[in-house]
């Protein structure tokens, strides 16, 4: 096994949930390019990762932006099946989202001459118990005889942590300094004076609930919506509120989009990337979901929110509205204590637990230096 730092790192990821797939692994590449290790970041929606990465090509099949070398997954297999692999010392399968046969060939070629790469699959964020026995297994290649190691990000010291960059704090403290939130919102014509409520949700959520609270609020405040079919209809539905500012945020870069969040007095968020960077800003929010048949989102919320909400308005809020059994009176109240401030010494508390976790790419490459 590898006990160096890796020269290089190869990050797979198929795009499932939108722009949250391409977003984690944009992040994490940037990450290991900061800790100087060179990310070739293999992606099948490269369309998607130029949403939220301006310096990204949508079109191009292999280019380099911001230190990342970005690779279409098609054409990438393509030109392995017909040259050959040269596999990177250290491979990270996202979401268990399966490499190229050839490429796991190539791997285990490598592994015969004791040259074996670092094998990472890189799971789903999840706070549930069961997280803490499965993060850092291994597990054997059916076939090949080559192993793989389960890393899972999480909220805990025996999970791999979430996130972090090295200069997240100053950069905050810099924005702060420079009036950053003001400048922000003015661009965006919103009132810098007024609170500033931020939503970023599915269009399957209860809009309709997230509308009433908003309404039936009387503080005159921003409302902020990102891009997407929801932020169209919650834009229909509340622009004809006269104590709201209704403005919609456009597809930023993600150290713009914490900018977003860290202007914001609260909001709604969703996905795991903006999920985890709402934790870090210390911004009571709710985490929207996406619903499956099997239930799996209200189990993950309901783990979290064991977690994490030490205010019952915060948990009950989250629960009901995810539930799609919405209590204005809850709903309202769990504004209300927000609005209030009453919710930010817990955010705050919470936020600084996840920084002093540590970096989820430093412990990636602190087991890798382990063997």
């Amino acid at each position: 096994m590898t006990a160096t730092t890796p020269s290089r790192t190869d990050i797979f990821c198929r795009v499932v949930d939108n722009f949250g797939d391409a977003g984690v692994c944009w992040r994490l590449a940037q990450r290991f390019a900061a800790l100087g290790i060179a990310p070739r970041l293999i992606i099948d929606r490269v369309d998607v990762l130029a949403k939220i990465a301006a310096d990204v090509n949508p079109t191009a099949k292999c280019q380099t932006a911001l230190g990342v070398e970005v690779v279409d997954w098609d054409a990438f297999a393509a030109a392995g099946e017909a040259d050959g692999f040269a596999p990177a010392p250290l491979v990270i399968e996202t979401f268990g989202c399966r490499l190229p046969e050839a490429y796991e060939g190539a791997m285990a070629s490598s592994a015969e001459t004791g040259q074996a790469p670092f094998w990472i699959n890189l799971d789903y964020l999840s706070a549930e118990d069961w997280v803490e026995t499965c993060h850092d297994v291994w597990g054997l290649h059916p076939t090949l005889g080559i192993r793989k190691l389960w890393f899972f990000p999480s909220f805990t010291d025996r999970t791999g942590g979430v996130m972090v960059e090295d200069d997240y704090a100053a950069r905050r403290a810099a924005f702060e300094a420079g009036n950053g939130r003001e400048k922000l919102l003015r661009s965006l014509n919103a009132d810098p004076v007024l609170p500033a409520f931020f939503v970023f949700c599915y269009p399957v959520n209860d809009l309709d609930a997230l509308a009433r609270m908003l309404k039936n609020s009387p503080l005159r405040r921003n409302v902020l919506l990102a891009p997407g079919e929801a932020g169209d209809r919650l834009e229909a539905m509340l622009s004809d509120e006269k104590h709201l500012i209704v403005r919609r945020t456009p597809f930023v870069p993600q150290p713009q989009f914490d900018e977003i969040l860290w202007s914001a007095d609260a909001g709604v968020v969703r996905g795991e990337d903006s999920f985890v960077r709402a934790q870090l800003a210390a911004l009571p929010f709710l985490w929207a979901t996406y619903p499956t048949e099997d239930l799996a989102h209200r189990i993950k919320l309901n783990a979290w929110l064991e977690k994490r909400a030490a205010d019952e308005r915060a948990r009950t809020a989250n629960a009901l509205w995810v539930e799609d059994a919405a209590d204005d009176a809850v709903m309202s109240a769990w504004l209300a204590a927000a609005d209030a401030g009453a919710l930010n010494d817990d955010a705050r508390r919470w936020a600084g637990r996840l920084i002093g976790r540590g970096d989820l790419a430093r412990h990636i490459v602190a087991r890798v230096l382990q063997g």
